[in-house]
């Protein structure tokens, strides 16, 4: 196995965590965006079983989102993308989205990063900021999966851990 491309001792920043929307066959990077927070929200359930003398918290699920401010630059892809399905929002809601969450501080370019796949992330838009240039927006990942993104043929290719 080869070894992980970032070095012990590292701070791992937001430039190696790559947000990749699916558009057709392909996967491309969400780039101007200003946020980067994975939120994690697990709801859990109390039992009070009789040989415990206190209750016993227990995790029932786990919902990942993810909230974007993306800079609005007329012709950089990630905004074009976005925009084209805020301005179809009066036909009705966007489709589902397949995403790819990829953390490239562990993992190589050669066997590839550890990834979460979204093939299912709903989007919804929050509001278009015209002021700030800003078109603010949610990823609210629903069921995934875990496994690694080989990127090495400069397209991302996902392969799920068994």
């Amino acid at each position: 196995m080869a070894m992980d491309d970032m070095k012990k001792g590292t701070v791992v920043k937001s430039s190696d965590v790559e947000i990749l929307i699916k558009n057709q066959d392909q996967y491309f990077r969400q780039k101007k965006t200003t946020t980067l927070d994975i939120s994690v929200d697990t709801e859990t359930e109390e039992k009070n079983f009789i040989a415990d003398l206190s209750p016993s918290t227990f995790s029932k699920f786990t919902k990942f989102s993810l909230s974007n401010d993306l800079f609005a630059i007329k012709g950089e892809p990630d905004f074009e993308f976005f925009f084209n399905l805020y301005i179809s929002l009066p036909k009705g809601t966007p489709a589902p989205l397949d995403i790819l969450v990829v953390y490239k501080a562990f993992g190589s370019k050669s066997e590839g990063y550890k990834a979460w796949h979204f093939p299912e992330a709903q989007l919804v838009f929050t509001d278009y900021n015209a002021v700030d240039s800003v078109l603010n927006y949610d990823f609210n990942f629903g069921q995934g999966e875990v496994g690694t993104c080989n990127m090495s043929t400069g397209q991302a290719q996902f392969k799920k851990e068994v």
